[in-house]
């Protein structure tokens, strides 16, 4: 890393004080600390904060495939249509196989 310093300034920026809040309600940017998932500031815009986080505790790597662009294109674009309730979930995650399965040419 040429910059380690700055390196180091990015990160104590996006973690440090109030900026992690900031930054979520701002931008929507995913919060970097756990505790902002669950600050009532944050999550009158970003009520899926907590699921979110729920989920990055769980996560497991995804599968490499040469086609994973097509693959998340299908899946975020409705998932996004349900954090806005433009879909159910449920709807979101049946639709999900059949999409992927023919954009795969399966």
């Amino acid at each position: 890393m040429p910059n380690p310093d700055r390196g180091h300034h990015l990160l104590d920026f996006v973690t440090s004080g109030e900026n992690p809040e900031g930054l979520a309600r701002a931008g929507g940017l995913p919060p970097t600390l756990a505790s902002v998932c669950a600050e009532a500031n944050v999550l009158v815009e970003y009520r899926w904060y907590p699921n979110q986080l729920v989920a990055l505790e769980n996560a497991q790597p995804r599968l490499r495939i040469t086609d994973w662009s097509r693959v998340q294109s299908i899946m975020g674009d409705d998932l996004q249509l349900a954090l806005f309730d433009e879909m159910t979930a449920a709807d979101a995650i049946a639709k999900a196989p059949q999409a992927i399965a023919a954009a795969l040419g399966h």
